[in-house]
This record gives C-alpha cells, structure tokens and sequence, in this order.
C-alpha cells in the first residue's frame, strides 16, 4: 500500500516541480468520443497550438466533429490567441496566456476542454472560472482529485462527471513517458456503463471497517448485489460510476483489521 501511495505522490510531485504532462492523441480520442461537439465553438485554454494534442484533435477533425469555431490560449512569454474557422487560423497577442486571465474567452464558447497545469490547484480554480462565466468543460486531471470533499461536494451535487475511460500515461517534453493515474473530468453527464454484478456478499471478501459501518471491496468485482447497506469502494470507481445504479453517500478514510486504508467511497445500491 505504501508503494502505491509513493507511486502517485511521486508522479503528481513531479508536475508540481515544473514537469510537464501531455496528454496523448489515443487517450484524448477514446475520452472524447463520448461528446457532441456539432456546432460548439471550443476553448483550449492550456494548449500551445504547436504541440497541444488536444487542439490538433479538433483541428484535425473540425469538419467531422462539426464544430464551429476553435480557440486556444496558453501560457508564454509570448502568448497569442489562436482561432481556426476550419479554414484560417488567426493570431493575435494578448497580454497573458495564464487561463485565470483569459475569462473573456470562456464568454464566447461553449466548452473549454484541456489538459491544465495540476498544481496550486488549479483543476479546481478551473472548474470555478468555466461555472462563472456559463461554459461546459472537459478535462484531463489527476485522479487524486475525485477523492477531495470539494471535488465529492460537486459530484454529489450533480456538477461534476466522469466519462468510462482511464488516462494513466503522458507524454514529457523529452519525448518520454511518464506514468500518473488520472482521469476525466467533466460539467456534461454522459451515459456510463451500467454494472454488471458478479457477486455475492461474503465477510471474507467484504469484512466491515473498524471505524465505518460499511464493507470493503477492495476492486468493482467484488461489489455484492445482494447486500442493502454501505459499500466501500476504491475511488477509481469515479470514472464508472452510474448514477442510475448507485448512490454516493461519502468519501472517507477507513480502517480495516487495524490498517488503515486508501480513501474509499462510500455508495449504496439503488
């Protein structure tokens, strides 16, 4: 348990000493082939317009996706805002690349979709800006972060999704992989895959936590369909869970047999 902990510490300490982590082509097509983007003007307000996968999937596909405008922004020493008609592209300095500074473009599209630096919170900060000023999002970010109670408040409250599709390696400026759990994250519900139950309740492969009245299922596949109370399940589950399954009542910290565990999420079968 020690070393997975150290693992993702690790890996997310790197992009907060200034690695930075691109998301691969593969893994932004797989996520975002479970939206409609027919005549959305899009925002990647993280994304150098020269290496940015994300802005080459839409401009590679503008025509296919039936999209109807996309911009770009991103943090420089001499940022521009890029726009593509399908036809054109256009660019024009502006003052600062950084997002928090760029709310003026969130106002003109429907979705910001991205790949955002991971430290200082700013996934977070990103959520806060696209819901002020009225816009959908799409992004990759860290796993860890699904576990948070703000990043619980929200999910809970019907405010922030998941799609079924794992992101787990990035690309390096280097040419490098790096692997980091993470995960999409997103304002647009969309349909998940509805949980096939494979199991029964058994105390040895559900004992009860010490401190929480719930039972432990250390994976998916040990969710028992037979059992009326409070599940604990790994937080990965964020990126499967269905809503018209399951219910999310908590997020918490258990301890079993003495040890104490991950976070887990604590849901009940509807």
């Amino acid at each position: 348990m020690k070393d997975l902990i150290n693992y993702i510490n690790e890996a997310f300490n790197d992009a907060k000493n200034g690695d930075e982590f691109y998301t691969r082509i593969e893994d932004i097509e797989k996520g975002l082939s479970h939206f409609n983007f027919s005549g959305k003007v899009i925002y990647c307000n993280c994304d150098d317009p020269s290496f940015s996968n994300f802005y080459k999937y839409f401009h590679d596909n503008f025509s296919k996706l039936g999209i109807k405008k996309l911009m770009a922004t991103y943090y420089s020493d001499e940022p521009e805002l890029v726009e593509y008609d399908g036809k054109n592209e256009k660019r024009t300095p502006i003052k600062s690349g950084r997002f928090q500074d760029n709310q003026e473009y969130m106002k003109k599209c429907d979705i910001v979709v991205t790949n955002p630096p991971y430290s200082d919170n700013m996934p977070f900060e990103l959520i806060e800006l696209c819901y002020k000023n009225n816009c959908d999002f799409i992004f990759v970010g860290p796993l860890h972060l699904c576990k948070t109670k703000k990043a619980f408040r929200y999910i809970k409250d019907n405010k922030l999704f998941s799609v079924p599709a794992s992101v787990n390696k990035f690309l390096t400026p280097n040419g490098s992989y790096k692997n980091a759990p993470a995960c999409w994250y997103t304002s647009i519900e969309v349909e998940m895959p509805k949980h096939k139950f494979t199991h029964k309740y058994d105390k040895e492969t559900n004992p009860k936590y010490d401190n929480y009245d719930a039972i432990e299922c250390k994976k998916s596949s040990d969710i028992p369909e037979d059992y009326d109370g409070l599940i604990g399940v790994p937080y990965r589950f964020f990126s499967r869970f269905n809503r018209e399954q399951f219910e999310l009542v908590d997020v918490t910290i258990p301890k079993l047999n003495g040890k104490t565990l991950m976070d887990r999420y604590i849901i009940r079968i509807k």
